[in-house]
């Protein structure tokens, strides 16, 4: 029975990986305005495909200089 439990949660994973990859990326304006930089995001780090962006109205508002795919804007 653990050996079963086991691999259902091993299939669960590989079927579900947008569930563990999703993450909230909020843009502070903290060092620049450049999308691309670390430390502008709270937590520290460019968002990914799997992302959510939360761009509240802050006076360094972000630049994009390419295209970055998220996976949802509210």
């Amino acid at each position: 029975m653990k050996n079963f439990s086991f691999l259902l949660t091993i299939l669960f994973g590989l079927l579900c990986p947008s569930l563990s990859a999703q993450s909230t990326s909020t843009w502070t304006g903290a060092t620049s305005t450049d999308w691309a930089t670390a430390g502008n995001w709270s937590p520290a780090g460019v968002p990914t495909s799997g992302s959510t962006v939360i761009i509240p109205d802050v006076s360094n508002q972000p630049i994009l200089d390419a295209d970055y795919s998220i996976a949802s804007m509210p």
